[in-house]
């Protein structure tokens, strides 16, 4: 029997065994996790806890809707059971009515029929690391080969001796200026998983440096169960010139390789990116996302607009200013104590 539970209800120790138990266990459906990624979230449970879908929702201008939340690719149906395609049709089909609009991802393991549903399909790239280095190595394409070469004549020297707040730095510098969806929020958000990860001892850092042993480039990856994320990355022009994330991909593939650990590169739809995850030899890998739309006209032309790029540009531009003033405020009233003092 499906239940839609509200979050102040779950049992948290029974979905988090569920989610470790499962056969398509993820970091992405620990409800830790989800408390970290997001501000709400429900969810439809099976019996006791035997399968669970995560209900990840906001509500703007009256709408309460369903979406993916930054940091986690692939939610969806989790189970201990084989998940048919009735299944997660049954689960789907259980989402209340409240949530008039969906946009979210399935996951990997999850395939559905119903029609009531705009579905697309999304690609991420995996890596099994079984074998040993050589074995995989020779499954390099050979852009990827050359450019690891390039970094090795260079001195690029890969070291696991970074900060996380360094890596997100070089990210905010460079391609996160064309991020416009982010804002402050988010990357404290980041910071915030990162850090417990690292308390928690499930959180490989590698940061590129070059023969000034200034930081180039840098990635982290994620553990849980026998699976790697590859989360999150930051590179620099002197970086992406000198080939310093194809010298950090191997660094990590070298040192994994011969375990039962699966390196999920986490994307990706751009071709460039694409390229870059199979030049190692990882294997593309579809999941499903969804959509559906029971908005009327009113609730939706207002709906659009707030999730359009550009009043997401307006909006984090006027959380910024707004910080920068209190910052010049505080600093203006510092002074004058000073001064009075």
């Amino acid at each position: 029997m499906l239940n839609y539970i509200e979050n102040k209800n779950i049992d948290r120790s029974k979905w988090d065994r569920c989610i470790r138990s499962s056969i398509n266990e993820t970091i992405y459906a620990y409800s830790w996790y989800l408390d970290f990624v997001c501000d709400s979230w429900d969810a439809l449970v099976e019996d006791d806890y035997i399968s669970v879908f995560p209900l990840v929702f906001k509500t703007k201008f009256g709408v309460t809707y369903i979406y993916q939340p930054y940091f986690a690719q692939q939610l969806g149906l989790f189970s201990l059971k084989t998940i048919s395609v009735s299944k997660t049709n049954e689960f789907l089909q259980s989402i209340p009515y409240k949530f008039k609009y969906v946009d979210f991802c399935l996951n990997t393991y999850n395939r559905t029929s119903l029609t009531e549903y705009t579905i697309s399909e999304k690609v991420t790239y995996q890596l099994d690391l079984i074998n040993n280095y050589d074995v995989i190595y020779k499954s390099f394409s050979n852009n990827n080969k050359r450019n690891i070469k390039k970094s090795a004549k260079h001195n690029v020297n890969i070291s696991q001796d970074v900060l996380p707040i360094d890596i997100i730095k070089i990210f905010r510098k460079n391609r996160g200026k064309t991020v416009i969806k982010w804002g402050d929020t988010q990357y404290e958000s980041l910071k915030k998983i990162l850090y417990f990860f690292l308390r928690n001892n499930c959180l490989k850092m590698y940061g590129a440096y070059n023969d000034k042993n200034t930081l180039i480039a840098g990635a982290f990856f994620v553990f849980s169960a026998n699976k790697a994320i590859f989360l999150f990355s930051g590179n620099t022009p002197e970086g992406k010139e000198k080939g310093a994330m194809f010298a950090i991909i191997n660094e990590f593939i070298k040192e994994f390789s011969s375990t039962n650990v699966t390196l999920d590169f986490e994307g990706s739809d751009d071709t460039n990116l694409a390229r870059f995850y199979a030049g190692f030899g990882s294997q593309k890998t579809i999941y499903n996302h969804l959509k559906r739309n029971h908005l009327n006209f009113i609730e939706n032309t207002f709906f659009v607009l707030y999730r359009s790029p550009l009043f997401v540009f307006f909006k984090n531009t006027y959380l910024l200013c707004q910080k920068q003033i209190l910052n010049l405020l505080k600093f203006s009233t510092k002074n004058k104590l000073d001064k009075e003092n």
